[in-house]
């Protein structure tokens, strides 16, 4: 299934501040360009003046007949550089392709140019991804077991297929697995599900577990 790609940057010598620094110079000699008014407020608004943070905006690209541009962030708030965000400047929302091309542009443009100069280590991870990646074998078996045995217009409702789809969910719960709403979704559209439902089944997952976790701290 498709996937917003990450990029992290580690550096040994953790040099962090003089890799953005390059990169804000590399970016004004290019169309690109560098946010400063978008940083100041992040900051102010966050009152963390001393973090290392930048904002990019992407001159304007056309993808599959659409207009593009985002505004690219980049911190280094988890020990590395990474890009935590890339906010759409048309539009409403970036989809896994246009978020992903705006991202490798600015990996090729730039993070392949500074990578020797900071002997950084780099990983840019896959447009696409396995659930099984994320969730492992166990809940996937149990998902899979819910998604051929239901029936795909009712959903849960049925007696068998809710006990299906709570071993799923609690196979979820109990191993602290992190599986975003929206890739459940992708997964249940992918393999035959409508649109509608996924979205009922997807609301429904994440209700059954924000319930279990409240039940968990009060007992």
């Amino acid at each position: 299934m498709k996937t917003y790609q990450s990029l992290e940057i580690h550096l040994d010598n953790e040099n962090y501040q003089g890799f953005v620094d390059e990169l804000n110079q590399l970016v004004t000699q290019t169309d690109w360009k560098v946010r400063q008014d978008f940083i100041d407020n992040y900051k102010k608004n966050s009152f963390s003046e001393q973090k290392i943070i930048t904002c990019l905006e992407s001159p304007e690209y056309t993808l599959n007949k659409k207009n593009i541009k985002g505004a690219l962030w980049m911190w280094n708030f988890n020990g590395y550089l990474e890009v935590f965000n890339i906010i759409p400047l048309i539009d409403n929302s970036l989809d896994y392709d246009e978020y992903n091309y705006i991202l490798k542009e600015f990996f090729n443009k730039f993070i392949l140019n500074l990578k020797q100069k900071f002997n950084a280590s780099i990983i840019l991870s896959k447009a696409e991804k396995q659930i099984i990646e994320t969730i492992g074998e166990d809940a996937l078996k149990a998902l899979v077991a819910f998604s051929h045995g239901a029936n795909k217009s009712t959903g849960n409702t049925h007696p068998l297929d809710f006990n299906r789809w709570c071993d799923f969910v609690f196979i979820v719960f109990r191993n602290n697995i992190e599986l975003g709403v929206s890739e459940l979704i992708d997964w249940f559209q992918e393999n035959g599900w409508s649109e509608d439902m996924a979205h009922k089944l997807g609301l429904e997952y994440e209700y059954s577990l924000d319930l279990l976790v409240h039940y968990e701290q009060n007992n």
